[in-house]
């Protein structure tokens, strides 16, 4: 039996109404098939001659500069959060060479051609960033450069989250108080966000003890001693999201029959009793009116030998697969004259070519109405990637979502091009619902392409 890992007190709804668009206008869903970056403009003025006056720059965006004179250098501070292999790449006609500085200022060595280093523990412990040089180039010629982070197979999740964000990465909390903030908003949801036409609650299951506690009961007539226990850390605040990571375990007693029973006077057999496992791990963020999160779960029973400990053995197959989204929500329509910005991360998770494990991923999220006299969803992921392996993947975008009471979503299905010649058809789906006073936050659940479950919330700005 497989429980569902988010677990409130929640009010269910569909959003099927919204399905339709209503008179939305036109509806478009675009998987952007190029997630380079695109060429960027020449700046008019100089960058920085030193490292007190260097450009900023972020992992994974071209830049653009011109070497002014024989003496010129060019200088760019850019964010580096976790170990790996660093390869900085540039065109042009300026040809420019490179040299890379730590934050204390001492170079580090590189190898040319394709410019790669090694970023070390040692160089992130004086600071989580380093300079790039640009120098002895061909006088008043362009260049044009990019940087991409491969990060060390040693690193953890924690540390590969950390490579895509913007500024300060960190999270400043203990693991004791981000289990506190996230449960009490976790607990003052009402709504189960959930894609048009599908509808998810987890009947019978109640918090039990204070809201403070991992420890949960099945309170299902019939079942006792069922357990749950979860540890959850604070990875960042990206776009103010606050991200995580979680695992839980879920022991279950369970009963079934050994034989079917089928016809007339048919006399069921005995119930054999068992106990199922089931170990989640999660990926998500809260805010203050809502919550998401995209798991996985693998599970065993006590018909499999080593089915117990630190280190079960699970049932062969691959892992169930899932998104939640919770929220306290408006109900009403974001409403006023202008536009409307909000911004925050998405999360998702599909089956590996390898069918027993997963690929995470990370990206911005952007929900723009355009005019709140007739509020029009537009919704935009960018800058996703793969969390394990740092690969970027093509940007996500619907367009022309209607709203109704606070509530927008389409599911349709497309025929995708596998680019071998061959088509499938796939569906593309999103759900997902204003939360908070003044519509502050909105919360969703999508899957789409390469991305089979995915979660997402974001804040207005």
């Amino acid at each position: 039996m497989f429980n569902r890992f988010i677990i409130a007190a929640a009010i269910a709804f569909t959003l099927a109404a919204c399905g339709g668009g209503g008179s939305g206008g036109d509806r478009n869903t675009v998987m952007r098939d190029d997630p380079s970056p695109q060429i960027p403009m020449v700046p008019s003025t100089d960058h920085g001659d030193t490292t007190a006056t260097a450009s900023s720059i972020a992992l994974n965006e071209a830049f653009a500069g011109r070497i002014a004179s024989a003496t010129d250098a060019d200088y760019f501070r850019l964010p580096v959060a976790a170990e790996g292999t660093l390869t900085i790449t540039t065109t042009g006609n300026a040809n420019p060479h490179i040299r890379v500085y730590d934050a204390a200022g001492v170079e580090i060595p590189g190898r040319p051609g394709s410019y790669t280093i090694s970023i070390t523990a040692a160089i992130l412990a004086k600071g989580r960033y380093i300079f790039i040089e640009f120098y002895d180039g061909t006088a008043g010629e362009t260049y044009f450069g990019s940087t991409e982070l491969t990060p060390s197979s040693s690193l953890s999740l924690v540390d590969k989250l950390r490579l895509y964000t913007d500024g300060d990465p960190a999270l400043y909390m203990t693991p004791a108080q981000m289990k506190q903030a996230a449960l009490e908003t976790l607990f003052a949801t009402t709504h189960f966000v959930d894609v048009p036409g599908n509808f998810f609650f987890p009947d019978g299951i109640q918090p039990q003890g204070t809201a403070h506690e991992f420890a949960w009961s099945d309170i299902a007539p019939g079942v006792a001693n069922s357990f749950r226990a979860s540890s959850y850390r604070p990875v960042m605040n990206h776009n103010g999201v606050n991200v995580f990571t979680a695992t839980s375990r879920f022991v279950n007693p369970e009963a079934e029959y050994t034989t079917s029973c089928v016809g007339a006077g048919c006399t069921p057999p005995p119930l054999v009793q068992y106990t199922a496992l089931e170990d989640v791990t999660s990926l998500g963020g809260w805010m203050d009116h809502s919550y998401f999160q995209v798991n996985s779960v693998l599970s065993c029973d006590t018909a499999n030998s080593g089915c117990s400990g630190s280190s079960p053995v699970y049932n062969s197959g691959s892992p169930d697969i899932y998104a939640d989204a919770l929220a306290r929500a408006s109900g009403t329509n974001p409403m006023g004259t202008g536009s409307a910005t909000w911004a925050g991360i998405m999360t998702g998770i599909s089956y590996d070519s390898n069918p027993d494990s997963v690929v995470r991923f990370l990206g911005d999220a952007q929900i723009s109405i355009d005019d709140l006299t007739t509020p029009i969803v537009d919704v935009s992921f960018t800058n996703i990637h793969d969390i394990a392996s740092a690969e970027r993947h093509p940007d996500l975008m619907w367009n022309g979502l209607a709203v109704k009471d606070g509530q927008f979503g389409e599911s349709h299905t497309e025929q995708v091009d596998l680019g071998n010649g061959g088509f499938q058809h796939e569906t593309m789906e999103i759900g997902a619902a204003f939360s908070g006073p003044n519509h502050e936050e909105v919360v969703g659940t999508f899957s789409f392409g390469y991305i089979d479950s995915g979660a997402f919330g974001a804040k207005r700005q």
